[in-house]
C-alpha cells in the first residue's frame, strides 16, 4: 500500500526519525560487545544545548599503547530536542539520576558493517603458472599461456562494528513521567 503512496511513506519515515533520535559511531572489530556499558550523560558547553552520552567497552589493546590497555570509551552527542521531553525537563531542573535509570533512556544496537570490495572471480579467471628462475626472476612456465583476470564486487567486512545509540522516542516518553522500567531482578 505504501508503494502506491510515496508521499505517505516519506511522511511516516520522517515521523519515525523524529521519534527515534539516534547516533551511530564505530568501534574496532574484535571488541567485546557484551561489555558495552552506559557511563554518563552530561551537558556540553556550546551555544546550542547539546548533551554528551558516554559508553565504555573492552577491546583489543592498541599497538601504540605501551601499557596494553583494553578499556575504551565512545561518545555520541544529542541536541536537547532529540532527548525525550521528560528527560529534558529533569535535566533542566537539575535532577540527578543514577546511572541505571539514565541508561534506561537509551538503547544500544550493533552490527558489522560491510563495504564494496573488488576481488578476483576465480571461476571466470585463468592464471598462468609461474616459477622462480635460477636468475632470481619469476618466469612463466608456458610461454603461450595468457592470463585473464576477471573481477567482481562483494560486500566485505570493514574491520569495524557500528554502534547505534537510540534515545527513547517522544511518543513512549510522553506517556510516562519516569524512565522506562527495567526488568525486575529474579531471585534464586
Amino acid at each position: 500500500m505504501l508503494s502506491r503512496h510515496p508521499g505517505l511513506a516519506l511522511a511516516i519515515s520522517l515521523l519515525l526519525l523524529r521519534l527515534h533520535a539516534a547516533q551511530v559511531t564505530y568501534i574496532p572489530d574484535g571488541s567485546d560487545l557484551a561489555s558495552i556499558r552506559f557511563e554518563q550523560l552530561k551537558p556540553v558547553r556550546s551555544p546550542e544545548a547539546v548533551y554528551e552520552v558516554t559508553y565504555s567497552y573492552r577491546g583489543q589493546p592498541m599497538g601504540s599503547d605501551e601499557y596494553g590497555g583494553t578499556a575504551f570509551t565512545l561518545q555520541v552527542y544529542f541536541q536537547r530536542d532529540e532527548l525525550p521531553p521528560v528527560l529534558r525537563q529533569s535535566l533542566a531542573a537539575g535532577r540527578k539520576w543514577n546511572r541505571a535509570d539514565t541508561a534506561a533512556w537509551f538503547h544500544v544496537s550493533t552490527w558489522r558493517d560491510t563495504a564494496p570490495a573488488r576481488v578476483v572471480d576465480e571461476s571466470r579467471s585463468r592464471l598462468c603458472a609461474y616459477s622462480y628462475g635460477y636468475d632470481g626472476e619469476w618466469a612463466q612456465r608456458d610461454p603461450d599461456c595468457t592470463s585473464v583476470v576477471r573481477l567482481h564486487t562483494i560486500a566485505a567486512p570493514t574491520g569495524y562494528i557500528a554502534v547505534r545509540i537510540d534515545a527513547a522516542g517522544e511518543a513512549a516518553a510522553a506517556t510516562s513521567a519516569a524512565p522506562p522500567a527495567r526488568p525486575a531482578a529474579r531471585r534464586p
